[in-house]
């Protein structure tokens, strides 16, 4: 029986910055410590209390607005405005099904950030802005219950962001890697009203869209 010679190829990856400025405006929902508090102390309370508790007079005045807002930010450890890197590696490997890497599941997803493409640095990609960009807004939302609220964010007018992207060249070239970002800044994008959302998610929208340019803005 004649043997089969099965040849490897060695790992090839590669590095390089990459570049992405805002297309749209970004508008930032993290889970704020008043959420992640009230959740805590709702799970040692009775359904009798949670109904209390959530009875409870909203203070809605402008400090508190700048409160609220304030606490939805990612912010480094210079206080500076950023975004999670998962976020955005989320949002490219989220669009790569489309071009036809892989099938549209989250393990091949994760798969492919974990193996084929990876994202080096901070936790907190460090945004590029201008303090003028930097806009309170109050939007009525619809929670999970099916009732609205009003919520206030902070909206980025214009951001950039230096990006450290490691591929494997056997699988990708520098082009791809690019066009699958441009593709995701533009089909994807990042924060909350993006373009796509997972069902159940939120609403779909037209802000946290980026592209790729030479140099930051």
């Amino acid at each position: 029986m004649e043997q089969q010679i099965i040849e490897v190829k060695a790992l090839n990856m590669q590095f390089m910055d990459v570049n992405i400025h805002s297309l749209t405006p970004i508008i930032f929902n993290k889970f704020s410590r008043k959420s992640l508090e009230l959740m805590l102390k709702t799970q040692t309370l009775t359904k009798a209390e949670i109904k209390l508790l959530k009875a409870k007079p909203r203070v809605w005045n402008e400090e508190s607005k700048v409160e609220d807002a304030t606490d939805k930010l990612h912010m480094t450890e210079d206080n500076v405005i950023g975004f999670p890197i998962i976020g955005i590696a989320a949002s490219i490997s989220c669009d790569a099904p489309n071009m036809g890497l892989f099938k549209k599941d989250v393990n091949s997803a994760m798969k492919f950030y974990n193996q084929d493409l990876s994202m080096d640095g901070e936790i907190i990609a460090v945004f590029e802005y201008n303090n003028k960009d930097i806009h309170l807004r109050v939007d009525r939302v619809r929670l999970s219950n099916g009732s609205t609220s009003a919520t206030a964010r902070y909206m980025l007018m214009k951001w950039s962001t230096t990006l450290k992207i490691g591929f494997d060249a056997n699988i990708l070239s520098a082009e791809s890697v690019i066009n699958l970002i441009n593709n995701a800044g533009t089909h994807i994008g990042i924060g909350s009203w993006r373009p796509y959302v997972e069902r159940g998610s939120g609403k779909p929208g037209i802000f946290g869209q980026y592209a790729v340019v030479n140099k930051p803005i």
